[in-house]
């Protein structure tokens, strides 16, 4: 809608615009899911459970013109692909499976799973979307918000706090660092 109104002081408009409700399924950019799950021993039990319940939502919900990753970590990190694989109904099965298998063990060495996630090329035309499901239990904050900082590029990073004792100051900072939100689950 455009309102316009001329008077002795000049001229004035007002501008309406309303996006679509909804976008048309080819209006939504591909993207790139990167799901970075913390597997280290405080992760053991419910708040792993809780981070598995969130992947296979998750996993079931990725659109067809969209990538995945899956990337846990403990002491290291490791992948469940060597490429995004794109989201298949087999490609999505295979992903619940690997994320089903999962157990929490080992120290929590965050940089690696950060680094992993964010320093691999990003498929062409695809958005990247981090999705970082940790309690947090570390002790170099500063140098991890330094390392999303630096490595993020055009990608977004949530995080999702998963427990009943979370780092509420890492989590928050790597939502805003991130240019994404932070969300706490209490199993």
């Amino acid at each position: 809608g455009l309102l316009a109104h001329r008077d002795d002081r000049g001229g004035f408009f007002s501008l309406l615009l309303e996006p679509p409700q909804m976008p048309a399924a080819e209006e939504i950019s591909p993207r790139e899911m990167v799901f970075v799950l913390d597997c280290s021993g405080s992760m053991a039990g419910l708040p792993l459970d809780a981070s598995k319940a969130f992947m296979r939502a998750a996993l079931r919900q990725l659109r067809p013109t969209d990538s995945f990753r899956i990337i846990r970590f403990s002491d290291s990190a490791t992948e469940f692909s060597a490429q995004p694989l794109s989201a298949t109904p087999t490609n999505v099965q295979a992903g619940l499976q690997y994320t089903d298998g999962l157990r929490g063990e080992g120290g929590t060495e965050m940089s690696t799973g950060i680094r992993q996630a964010l320093t691999t090329p990003v498929p062409a035309g695809a958005l990247r979307i981090v999705t970082f499901l940790t309690d947090g239990y570390i002790g170099n904050e500063v140098e991890i918000l330094k390392l999303i900082k630096h490595n993020l590029g055009d990608a977004r990073l949530f995080a999702f706090g998963v427990g009943t004792g979370v780092n509420r100051y890492l989590l928050s900072e790597m939502g805003r660092v991130g240019r994404g939100f932070t969300r706490y689950m209490d199993p």
